[in-house]
């Protein structure tokens, strides 16, 4: 149990990092048990996970939070949905119910604590308590500084919400009565899995294949191309790709590390400064912006791009798409042609 519990964990945060969370929970958790009541070896299980994990620690730290940067800071909204969604979309009525059922579960056990040396019996129910909260509670604390939060996040906080709402649900000791609360529970979670599968719960999907085609279809040799989200470059160019003959322009201004795709395309903060002097290099430029806010409460990041293509290029027409706005700047400038040859195919391998 000790190996498969070292290698599920290690697995778990290179699945999705914020898994990370739930082993420092898990480790939290064993502040409230009692020293004689605790496993012995499990010091030296945490200190494998961490050495199996520091690659994904050190990446973190060269990278930052720049990939997330699209993800808006959260609001009431935000948690009142995290709630319904964790709790099997089924409205507000199964909400109800889970509530219910882990406040059954929750209140008899914590009777009568003494922390921070519970006995295990009492113990579990706090672990299953840090499980669930822990990983959110920090997160939504980091979002007051950095946004990082994102409702699809916290699946692996989902265990823990229907082991307690099945330890309230256990405590009923009539068969009878425990399937009748039960029946709701099943046709409520039915109706939110079917839900699914009609409609996406929390994300819009983009209309990147519509905005590729576009710009790519008024695009010109003298054009550069900027991103403001470093990430929008992979779809645009698997559509750049599906092209029957690829022509070599737009320029990739940022992100751009050379004419194969690397992950550094990806994480990318972008260098104002350089962006400055490859801006008004080009005739045209083309800025594509996704995850953005946009308007009155226009992003910062968002703002300080715009302006500095501004500064270059003046104007700009825009055209919308679902999810992405399409900005062309006209320049004037002549266009440096060491940048116009046609780029190798980042999918051939």
């Amino acid at each position: 149990n000790r190996i498969a519990y070292v290698i599920l964990s290690s697995a778990a945060a290179y699945a999705h990092f914020y898994s990370a969370l739930l082993i420092i929970g898990h480790w939290l958790s064993l502040r409230f048990l009692r020293p004689e009541a605790a496993p012995k070896a499990l010091g030296r299980d945490l200190r494998w996970i961490a050495l199996l994990i520091s690659p994904i620690i050190l990446f973190i730290g060269t990278t930052g939070a720049g990939p997330l940067r699209w993800i808006q800071r959260p609001g009431i909204k935000d948690l009142w949905e995290l709630a319904i969604h964790l709790a099997g979309n089924g409205g507000a009525t199964l909400l109800l119910l889970y509530l219910l059922a882990c406040g059954a579960s929750i209140v008899p056990a914590l009777r009568r604590i003494r922390l921070p040396a519970l006995p295990r019996e009492q113990w579990r129910y706090w672990f299953l308590l840090v499980w669930l909260l822990f990983p959110l509670l920090l997160i939504l604390a980091v979002s007051l500084a950095r946004p990082l939060f994102l409702a699809r996040y916290f699946i692996l906080s989902l265990p823990a919400l229907v082991i307690l709402a099945a330890a309230g649900l256990s405590r009923i000791p009539n068969r009878a009565l425990l399937a009748l609360a039960v029946l709701p529970f099943i046709a409520l979670s039915l109706r939110g899995t079917l839900s699914y599968y009609a409609d996406d719960f929390d994300i819009q999907r983009d209309d990147w294949r519509g905005a590729s085609t576009y710009l790519l279809s008024q695009a010109q040799p003298t054009d550069g191309l900027v991103f403001f989200v470093a990430m929008g470059r992979m779809p645009y160019e698997y559509y750049y790709w599906l092209r029957s003959q690829p022509v070599g322009y737009p320029a990739v201004i940022y992100p751009y590390h050379g004419p194969r795709m690397l992950f550094l395309d990806f994480v990318e903060k972008p260098d104002y400064r350089a962006l400055e002097q490859n801006v008004g290099g080009y005739q045209r430029i083309w800025f594509v912006i996704s995850h953005a806010n946009t308007g009155v409460h226009e992003d910062k990041p968002l703002s300080a791009l715009s302006n500095l293509i501004a500064t270059r290029c003046g104007g700009f027409e825009e055209k919308d798409f679902e999810g992405i706005k399409l900005r062309l700047y006209s320049c004037g400038h002549p266009v440096p042609s060491a940048r116009l040859a046609p780029a190798d195919n980042p999918w051939e391998n």
